[in-house]
């Protein structure tokens, strides 16, 4: 049973050779077939299931992803597309890269919806879930009160953000910022993938405080807005 800590490299190696369906399943589909999810990130936003398969839910919406696919990371930094290297992927806390891979997939089901009502899209059903999916995946406000078009500008400005740090930087901003974990917390998680790796030396406070003081500097003190 895969824990919290592990990474996504730990994840595909308990998944094994878990091939992509043919049709992507619906997020509800998931939590019928399934009682239990594999693993489940510490917010419940993330949880991953048998078929490597992994539903992603946030106020702005649901989708399904596939984990394997989750192993390319690719974001636009000012006008440039870059990508996070896979082996840095890899080595990232297994729902970190989902949700990034869930956040695009949201956003792009927001713009396809803003497009069918100006007319510009004739046929989306490709581009996101049907079926009982549309439901659950369909724009929702949530606490924010966000209409489409800011949810998307948001997303962007979190991409265009996370752009300007480094893999470990990005990281430590994501557990403390968006999942709400403790500068001690992070430390413990960082320390056990270390003696995974079979580096004895643990991971201080300090040094994550360090990371994340280093993360707010680049971003000139502004809150990524998760």
């Amino acid at each position: 049973m895969p824990k919290p800590d592990y990474t996504l490299m730990e994840l595909l190696t308990v998944l094994k050779d878990v091939g992509k369906l043919a049709f992507k399943p619906t997020a509800s589909q998931l939590a019928k077939i399934y009682r239990k999810p594999l693993a489940e990130s510490p917010d419940g936003r993330v949880k991953v299931y048998p078929n490597g398969y992994a539903s992603y839910c946030t106020q702005d919406g649901d989708t399904v992803v596939w984990v394997a696919g989750c192993r390319k990371y690719g974001y636009a930094d000012q006008g440039e597309y870059r990508y996070i290297p896979e082996a840095e992927l890899l080595g990232f806390l297994w729902y970190i890269p989902v949700a990034l891979a869930g956040e695009d997939a949201i956003s792009e089901n927001v713009m396809n919806r803003k497009g069918d009502r100006q007319g510009n899209r004739s046929d989306t059903r490709n581009d996101h879930d049907e079926g009982a999916e549309v439901e659950s995946a369909n724009w929702n406000g949530g606490t924010k009160y966000e209409t489409p078009e800011c949810a998307v500008l948001r997303k962007e400005q979190i991409r265009l953000m996370l752009g300007k740090l480094s893999p470990r930087q990005k990281e430590v901003i994501i557990l403390v910022d968006k999942y709400g974990f403790s500068e001690v917390e992070v430390a413990r998680i960082f320390t056990v993938r270390r003696k995974k790796k079979g580096i004895g030396k643990a991971y201080s406070k300090a040094c994550v405080s360090k990371l994340l003081n280093q993360a707010k500097y680049r971003l000139g003190y502004k809150k990524i807005p998760f």
